[in-house]
């Protein structure tokens, strides 16, 4: 089970949940280690949902196009729903927050990133990825999504 929660197999998963869950039922209630083993499923169980949804945003990802970019980089001082937006990502593309915290800096960054399809989701450290996500929190993507299509794009992916 170790090996493929590590590789982020899916499939191998889902085979080892499959297996885990017949074991389960195969033992009853009342058998040996069925709270331990019931644990790891539901465990496993969520580790395959969150994969899954993972897997389908990233078949269905937002490239961000060069009209986008340059809409984004033609804000002289844009909302601040819009930076906070723009700031997540070029965290999460591996920029120091220090670097993105004014967006005059961050302008010239926007014109580095060509699609966020070369970006591998597996590579970003927790803690970026955490960070990221406090700076989306307070954001309503309905009023981003109002204010700029290309930053609500950001915000989607």
């Amino acid at each position: 089970r170790k090996s493929a929660e590590d590789s982020r197999d899916v499939s191998r998963l889902e085979s080892l949940l499959a297996e885990a869950e017949s074991h389960l039922a195969a033992i009853g209630p009342d058998g040996c280690g069925q709270p331990q083993l019931a644990t790891e499923v539901e465990r496993c169980r969520e580790l395959v949902k969150r994969e899954r949804r993972l897997r389908k945003r990233l078949i269905h990802q937002l490239d961000v196009d060069s009209k986008s970019l340059l809409e984004l980089r033609g804000y002289a001082d844009p909302d601040q729903l819009v930076h906070q937006s723009v700031m997540a990502m070029l965290l999460l593309l591996g920029n120091y927050e220090k670097r993105v915290r004014k967006w005059k800096r961050c302008q010239p960054l926007l014109k580095d990133i060509k699609t966020l399809s070369q970006m591998d989701v597996n590579d970003i450290h927790p803690e970026i990825a955490a960070r990221a996500e406090q700076l989306l929190a307070g954001i309503d993507p309905r009023e981003l999504r109002l204010r700029s299509a290309a930053a609500w794009a950001f915000y989607d992916w």
